[in-house]
């Protein structure tokens, strides 16, 4: 069964919430002591039939939410990555227009800046064109989003940031929230609650709480 599926169940039935809490609480015991003495696991029958039957009207509300939300984002992804080579081809325009030789300093700042962009564009399209890898870049772009924002927030508050920074800061800002939303419409809200137990937060459906 897929975890989509499975997640939808959970969310409407109580016993099986009470079940994944048990089986979650058991999990944590086993990696520090012995389970509780009330504590059992009986064998269960595959109710998987009579599960898929129960959700599967919610689940293809999911699914078809999940392809528009999808379709929305990769196009949302290919116009960002459209912006930022269209930004890199101008600034790859002005390093044209500098001696090189006269204002070396000049010259490596913009095609610098250049190659940033074109990268960030080729980011955007291959993200399109393989959502599934927008989890390896999601984080690298939410770091470079937050070290340029906090690095560049005093010029902010005073109002003497430069408007190319700005526009950069927001159009990065933008990227991260669009491949953010594509890496959800790709592996659903499950994900998130799968990444968030990876960190130690949340026990059981509906129990967030530190570990």
């Amino acid at each position: 069964m897929s975890d989509d599926a499975i997640d939808a169940h959970l969310a409407t039935c109580a016993d099986c919430q009470e079940f994944y809490n048990r089986a979650a609480l058991l999990n944590r015991n086993l990696h520090f002591q012995d389970p509780p003495a009330d504590f059992s696991l009986d064998s269960a029958p595959d109710l998987s039939k009579i599960i898929i039957e129960g959700v599967e009207p919610q689940w293809r509300r999911q699914a078809a939410t999940r392809a528009l939300g999808m379709a929305l984002a990769r196009v949302a992804t290919v116009l960002l990555g459209v912006a930022w080579i269209a930004w890199a081809v101008g600034y790859l325009q002005q390093s044209l227009a500098i001696d090189a030789s006269l204002d070396p300093a000049g010259y490596q700042l913009v095609t610098e800046a250049a190659i940033v962009r074109f990268a960030l564009g080729f980011v955007c399209f291959f993200a399109a064109w393989q959502p599934r890898v927008v989890s390896g870049v999601v984080v690298l772009l939410s770091a470079l989003w937050m070290f340029h924002f906090g690095f560049n927030l005093r010029n902010f508050l005073l109002g003497e940031l430069p408007e190319p920074m700005l526009w950069q800061a927001a159009l990065l800002g933008l990227t991260v929230v669009v491949l953010g939303a594509t890496w959800l419409a790709t592996n659903g809200w499950v994900v998130l609650q799968e990444a968030l137990r990876a960190l130690g937060f949340g026990v059981g459906v509906g129990e967030p709480k530190w570990r």
